[in-house]
């Protein structure tokens, strides 16, 4: 490889460098400013380019990033109508037009901040410097003169000190970025508001010879201490309690925690509106299995007046029916005729937790059982009991996917309707009420079975098949 030819002059304030055997020529640029300019634009290219591509996690943590960078008054102008409850479609839409917008700014306070001179000094520090700083580069300089930052931006520098878990993490840039995946990060400055701005000056200044102590320190096991000593300190600050491993939360949550009036159904109804025709058609029957008579004529009889089956309806009344339909059931889903048995889940009256109903005896589950079994209609005790008739292997009780096709079995629907029409009829379904509750306390005995499992569950199905006169 040849030598570098001597320096030329490009384009005004710039220099160009040919770099000979490489058949290229790279501008260096003549300031600071201008090369993180140029680095900002190129970073907006590469997120502008790949946005398409974005899990929703990715786009919101895209904005987590350059936010932690802002100061509130521009938070509060540039995330106008932000939520990171918003549905991909239009969550991706605002990162669009977010991304050059920040850009903007970023460089704004770059010029603003270098514009008399290109140093580090406190007041020279921009939003994005800060962030790239690591702990031991940037806590002295917080300490040297907390009244050049803004409030939020010492309160952020406080709560990160509350994940600084490693020592490690005292040196690592990185890192300032990686905690932003956690919503401990915001509810510690959420906390750290109420501490007047004078307060927030004087513990900076403690924590940078905190901070300074844990650096110092050699051994490993003594930073540890330090640092233990630093995250009991902001926690105290923030009026928490307890150990930050356990308090950390998983990853992206979104924040805050409490999600707009509507917005489950919002995010239900885009997901719909992704599915096929076809397969709307097969949710709707799937939500219609955990319906009582009179839920199905009060949830569906809208629809029904317009259209005489499912299948003439278009996709947007489809959608529009399932969202009516899951509104109404709430929580039930379609494996809870049997995890009625094995976690608490009733069809009909309230659920239980399934670390509660481990802890009932086998009497008060049969109790609780018994009286879902007075609140469930015909339709529902017949589905209930084919279910169990229709499933051969005791290990398919709890297949989803398995349970989900019995609704196209032929076989499923004619086990519902020889329950129906021979034994919900006469008494009004004394016999199935009957055959209903001697099932139940056979399952409750299935179900804490510790052998003979497939035995017992054989000896039920052969029950539920002579009740019907089939053979099995």
């Amino acid at each position: 490889m040849g030598k570098k030819k001597g320096k030329k002059e490009g384009k005004k304030g710039q220099k160009e460098i040919e770099l000979e055997g490489f058949g290229m020529e790279e501008e260096v640029p003549a300031t600071y400013r201008s090369l993180v300019t140029g680095r900002l634009l190129a970073r907006e290219g590469v997120i502008m380019t790949k946005l398409s591509e974005m899990q929703e996690r990715e786009l919101r943590f895209t904005v987590r990033i350059f936010a932690d960078c802002m100061e509130e008054e521009d938070m509060e102008r540039f995330l106008d109508g932000y939520s990171e409850y918003m549905i991909e479609e239009d969550l991706m839409k605002f990162v669009g037009d977010f991304v050059p917008k920040y850009t903007a700014y970023a460089i704004a306070e770059l010029e603003q901040r270098k514009e008399k001179s290109e140093g580090f000094e406190p007041e020279q520090i921009t939003g994005e410097e800060l962030q790239e700083m690591a702990i031991k580069e940037k806590w002295p300089k917080l300490g040297k003169k907390p009244e050049a930052f803004s409030s939020l931006r010492l309160r952020r520098e406080i709560a990160k000190l509350a994940l600084c878990l490693r020592p490690y993490m005292l040196s690592d840039p990185g890192w300032n970025e990686s905690l932003l995946e956690f919503s401990l990060y915001y509810d510690i400055q959420e906390k750290l508001k109420e501490l007047p701005v004078e307060e927030i000056h004087d513990v900076v200044r403690k924590m940078a010879s905190m901070v300074l102590q844990a650096d110092k320190v050699k051994g490993i096991k003594e930073k540890e201490e330090e640092l233990s000593k630093v995250r009991a300190y902001v926690l105290s600050l923030a009026g928490m309690e307890g150990d930050v491993k356990e308090l950390i939360g998983p990853l992206m949550e979104r924040y805050p925690r409490e999600a707009p009036e509507g917005w489950e159904l919002a995010e239900f109804r885009h997901n719909l509106r992704q599915m096929s025709k076809k397969d709307l058609q097969m949710s709707a029957f799937v939500y219609i299995e955990l319906l009582t008579l009179s839920e199905m004529e009060e949830l569906t009889r809208p629809f029904m007046d317009k259209y005489s089956s499912f299948h003439e309806m278009d996709k947007e009344t489809l959608i529009d029916l399932i969202c009516a339909l899951v509104y109404g059931i709430g929580d039930r889903q379609i494996l809870d005729f049997f995890e009625r048995y094995t976690k608490g889940k009733m069809m009909v009256v309230k659920a239980y937790s399934p670390e509660t109903w481990k802890l009932i005896p086998r009497e008060k589950k049969l109790q609780h059982l018994r009286e879902d079994n007075d609140e469930m209609d015909i339709a529902l005790m017949a589905r209930h009991l084919a279910r169990l008739y229709m499933t051969e292997m005791y290990s398919k009780l709890y297949d989803y996917d398995f349970q989900v096709d019995l609704i196209k079995n032929p076989g499923y629907m004619k086990t519902q309707g020889a329950l129906v029409s021979g034994m919900g009829e006469a008494g009004e379904g004394k016999l199935l009420r009957a055959l209903n509750d001697e099932v139940t306390v056979s399952m409750i005995d299935v179900v804490s079975s510790r052998e003979d499992i497939r035995e017992k569950y054989a000896a039920l199905r052969k029950r539920i098949a002579s009740a019907l006169g089939f053979e099995i």
